[in-house]
């Protein structure tokens, strides 16, 4: 299956979510992408921000880490009681200190 090119670069690769990280309420997750650009693939391999609310409904918390608002809305989680912070991080590259004490 092609590839939509609004998808993030090996996206498809990666499991929509890890397991908590030892010692803290850190949960790794890829970036969940709207409905719009979801409803292009097939119906095993999306992962929206409704989906990651059903999985985990007691998420408290988001940090979003990419250099980009347009995979989703971050309303979403807003309106869902979830608190967001955003961190602009660019990809492949090693954060400046700046932004790693954000």
């Amino acid at each position: 299956m092609n590839m939509p090119k609004s998808i993030p670069d090996r996206w498809l690769e990666y499991k929509p979510y890890g397991t908590v990280i030892s010692g803290t309420k850190i949960l790794p997750f890829k970036v969940p992408l709207k409905e719009a650009l979801s409803n292009n693939l097939e119906p095993d391999k999306r992962f929206t921000p409704s989906t990651l609310l059903q999985a985990f409904p007691h998420l408290k918390c988001i940090i979003d880490l990419t250099n980009t608002d347009r995979y989703y809305d971050q309303k979403e989680f807003i309106n869902s009681g979830v608190k967001y912070e955003k961190i602009m991080v660019r990809g492949r590259e090693i954060p400046t200190f700046d932004v790693v004490k954000k």
